[in-house]
Order: C-alpha cells, then structure tokens, then sequence
C-alpha cells in the first residue's frame, strides 16, 4: 500500500465516521423530538382523563345526594304510616270501649 491509497482510505474511514455521526445526531434529535411529543399527549390525556373523572365524580355525588333526599322521604313516609298504625290501634281501643258503654247504659236503662 502506497501513501496515496492510505489516504485515500482515511478518506473513506473518515466520511464514514462522518455519515454516521450525522445520522446518530439526527437520531437523536428526532427520539428528543418524539419523547417531547409522547410527554405533550401524555399530559393531555392525563388533563383530559382528570377532567371526566371531576365530571363523573361530580355527577356521582349529586346521584348520591339524590338519592338520600329519596331515601329520606321514604323514611319520613314509613315513619308516619307507623305512627298512624298506633293510632290507628288507640283509637281502635277507644271505639270498643265506648261501644262497651253505650251497651251498659242501654242495658242499665231498660
């Protein structure tokens, strides 16, 4: 091998070296460009996601009050039947007992 085909050959090493690093600089750039894009939906999803889940979270407590309001009412409602019942028996009580007083004064006036 003569001077001229050792540089020619470090002239070939050399635009290879060269090549390459152009394409590992280029390749790095576009993976920092692509993980900086994959962050960016990233966020967005996680902004997005946050955000239905504040809606649904928020339609799920009013659900949840709505329904104790109902259950509430229900409540209340059974309450009164229960109360009514008892009067219902007191006054059941009263009526037989002044039945049985009438029969004695009718009796007691023959």
């Amino acid at each position: 091998m003569n001077t001229a085909d050792i540089i020619e050959l470090i002239g070939i090493i050399l635009a290879f070296v060269a090549t390459n690093i152009g394409h590992l600089v280029a390749a790095r750039n576009n993976y920092d460009k692509m993980v900086t894009a994959l962050k960016e939906q990233s966020e967005k999803a996680d902004a997005a996601f946050d955000k239905a889940m504040s809606v649904y979270a928020t339609k799920t407590d009013m659900k949840i009050e709505e329904l104790t309001r109902h259950v509430e009412q229900h409540n209340t409602v059974i309450e009164r039947v229960y109360q009514l019942e008892q009067d219902r028996e007191v006054f059941k009580e009263k009526i037989t007992v002044a039945n049985h007083r009438i029969d004695d004064l009718e009796r007691a006036a023959k």
